[in-house]
């Protein structure tokens, strides 16, 4: 029998190392209790990626004729390489963002506003006995996340509740569950944090927050406007900082793009903005979403596209619309990817590329900001994406 080692699966951002592979690199990657991970590993190739430094040259030509170039989906790229992007996009005057959706980014604007009460996973594990769910279901996005933090021993049962519009898998297991409409989220959010202010009359669920000696809360997305979403994040943050006058209270978020936390925290330590900047003569700017992908793309606003779409679970052009097909068309669109080129209408050059996790090393942030180290699983490293940004940058 080959021997076994364990890895870590970039399925989402609970980086779980739940996963073994063969020694020899010929058996199957088998992923535990995990869909997400299991279907991650399914749509991965692992043969040799083409060389990328005889592309060099003909980009770099590309990005020097562009009057506004942008590199985005740097979320898929393993925290090293978001280094070398970043710097990139200073060499040659380019945008530069996390990903496509500008939603849930009200969380960053939130902790700048308010600050942050939050903990590590293995902590909130350890010693919080109270968790809720504000609109999110980790049974379906993260589904180990409930094995491994809230109930991993039976002698540490957490309380778990679960606030959402509808009764979710997660729901489903939950000691307790609120409905909450997505139209009445801010009202309810904005009651609940009255009522913890409030001495005299206190709601149910605050009184419960309040007698928990660890509560913990993940916040996620009601489907409403992103501009919603802004207040109820603000409230939320605000919401903890009111518990921790009465308790211990912490608060995270379950995210799913992969690397965001990583590639959040390359931008701000190397540039000072978190997300969607666009880098200048003068030097980096920002100004909230007007610089992020979404909202550049629908305003038609770069000449050149470079997408870093390796290791995600479907081709970013699965998310846009006909129109901004037909327009990408238009322009320069360079894609840095592990699906195959039939899966792209609007590349004008694809590269393959390798995936963190898979065929290449490096370090993943995990959802509480931990970095993980993961390792590559077949052979020799790949660096196909690597070797193409530092040859950019060679004078």
């Amino acid at each position: 029998m080959s021997d076994r080692r364990r890895v870590v699966c970039p399925g989402c951002s609970c980086l779980c190392d739940g996963s073994t592979v063969a020694a020899d690199s010929k058996i199957p990657v088998e992923v535990e209790s995990c869909s997400v991970g299991a279907v991650w590993f399914a749509g991965r190739r692992s043969e040799p990626t083409e060389s990328s430094t005889s592309y060099v040259g003909e980009i770099r030509e590309l990005l020097s004729k562009a009057n506004s170039p942008l590199i985005t989906g740097i979320e898929n790229l393993t925290t090293e390489t978001q280094q070398l992007a970043l710097r990139v996009a200073d060499r040659f005057y380019c945008g530069i963002d996390s990903g496509w959706s500008n939603a849930c980014r009200g969380s960053m604007a939130s902790l700048q506003r308010y600050g942050k009460v939050t903990a590590t996973l293995g902590e909130i594990s350890n010693r919080s006995d109270l968790v809720m769910l504000w609109f999110c279901d980790p049974m379906k996005t993260h589904p180990r996340f409930v094995e491994r933090f809230i109930r991993k021993s039976v002698d540490q049962k957490k309380r778990l509740i679960v606030i959402d519009e509808s009764k979710t898998a997660t729901a489903e297991i939950a000691d307790e569950f609120i409905h909450v409409s997505a139209v009445d989220a801010i009202e309810f959010a904005q009651q609940l944090r009255m009522s913890i202010d409030d001495a005299d009359n206190k709601s149910d669920l605050a009184a419960e927050l309040i007698a928990a000696k660890y509560g913990s809360v993940f916040v996620g997305k009601p489907n409403n406007t992103e501009a919603d979403f802004d207040v109820v994040t603000d409230q939320w943050f605000q919401l903890v900082r009111s518990l921790n006058d009465h308790t211990r209270f912490v608060m995270g978020a379950l995210r799913n793009d992969r690397n965001g936390i990583g590639a959040n925290n390359v931008l701000t330590s190397l540039c000072g903005f978190p997300n969607a900047v666009r880098f200048t003569k003068d030097g980096p700017l920002h100004n909230g979403l007007e610089y992020s992908t979404e909202s550049v793309i629908r305003r038609r606003e770069c000449d050149l596209l470079i997408v870093c779409d390796a290791g995600s679970f479907e081709p970013f052009e699965s998310r846009l619309d006909v129109d901004t097909i037909a327009w990408l068309k238009t322009i320069p669109v360079i894609v840095l990817s592990d699906f195959p080129a039939n899966k792209y209408q609007t590349a004008t050059l694809h590269i393959s590329a390798e995936t963190p996790g898979w065929t290449t090393a490096g370090d993943f942030v995990r959802l509480d900001n931990v970095p993980i180290p993961m390792s590559a699983l077949y052979g020799v490293e790949m660096r196909t994406v690597q070797d193409l940004l530092e040859g950019l940058l060679v004078a």
